[in-house]
């Protein structure tokens, strides 16, 4: 368990006995960025509330760096929907009066390096209600790194920011997880803003984990492929192995062969298949995109 930053076990969260985080299992490594992705209402705040300890579970448990008993919050930072900040007052005001909050030691330094990291230290005597969306976002990150986390919790940070809001605060990300090594839990419905950072993901539908999957395995289910229905895929896929020394090779649940290993010609496939006695409905290439890999496993739009 030393390897994980968040492990979950049949997390489950009802209300009025209707599920709506349903024995999520879910499996986050150190150093990672775990793009947590969902519909709007699938789940995804919820099962960070629970992570947080904001609501208790109704049954399931969850893990922080290997323990489900007195978790060190230290070790969290979080941001969940909008950051709670003091509206009249600066950007250093406001990590000032959360330094006072958490009995930060060495304030003043912290409060130096927190502010470049988040390139709000040259907004001056500006009020954080006169801040645009990303810089208010960029504080809110501010205020979850008081106290040096090795966990950092993001609820839909990009969510309403303009194309230069969301690039601020993915380099930020990046730059927290490449430079500091922290690990990054991040919801977001964003797809293609998601693809960017992540390192896996975890994709919840209905309050379910649909399914977990790094950033490689996912650029190789989603390269060209061919697909080829015939009447035995088991028997087709040992016939490629052996006879091609094809290694890249799965059987879909329809039952459809796919090949995604680097094929010129797949004459050379059906002709293998072929000589050993298979009988070939179909040959096709195809190519599935981020996007329809991920809308199909969230039910659809």
């Amino acid at each position: 368990m030393d390897e994980y930053a968040i492990t979950t076990q049949n997390l489950t969260k009802k209300y009025k006995s209707i599920p709506v985080v349903d024995n999520v299992s879910m499996n986050v490594k150190k150093g990672e960025i775990y793009g947590f992705i969902g519909k709007n209402g699938a789940g995804k705040t919820t099962t960070i509330r629970l992570l947080l300890g904001l609501t208790p579970q109704t049954s399931g448990k969850y893990m922080i760096f290997g323990s489900d008993t007195n978790i060190n919050k230290s070790k969290i930072g979080s941001l969940i929907e909008s950051p709670a900040l003091y509206e009249t007052l600066t950007a250093e005001e406001n990590l000032i009066a959360y330094c006072k909050l958490l009995n930060v030691k060495d304030e003043k330094k912290t409060i130096k390096e927190i502010l470049e990291l988040v390139k709000l230290n040259n907004t001056g005597k500006k009020k954080a209600r006169n801040f645009s969306l990303g810089m208010r976002q960029r504080l809110g990150i501010a205020i979850a790194l008081i106290g040096n986390p090795e966990l950092l919790i993001l609820d839909e940070p990009i969510n309403g920011l303009d194309p230069a809001g969301i690039k601020e605060v993915r380099d930020l990300i990046l730059t927290l997880n490449h430079n500091k090594g922290i690990t990054v839990l991040i919801s977001s419905h964003i797809l293609g803003e998601l693809q960017k950072i992540a390192t896996c993901y975890g994709i919840i539908n209905n309050g379910k984990l649909v399914e977990e999957i790094t950033s490689d395995e996912l650029e190789q289910k989603c390269k060209s492929h061919i697909i080829i229905s015939c009447s035995d895929a088991v028997k087709a896929m040992e016939t490629l192995k052996n006879k091609l020394n094809l290694q890249h090779i799965d059987i879909a649940p329809n039952g459809i062969l796919r090949v995604y290993d680097d094929i010129e010609d797949t004459a050379i496939v059906t002709r293998a298949i072929f000589e050993d006695n298979i009988d070939i409905r179909l040959v096709n290439i195809v190519r599935q995109d981020y996007e329809q890999y991920f809308i199909q496993r969230m039910g659809g739009i």
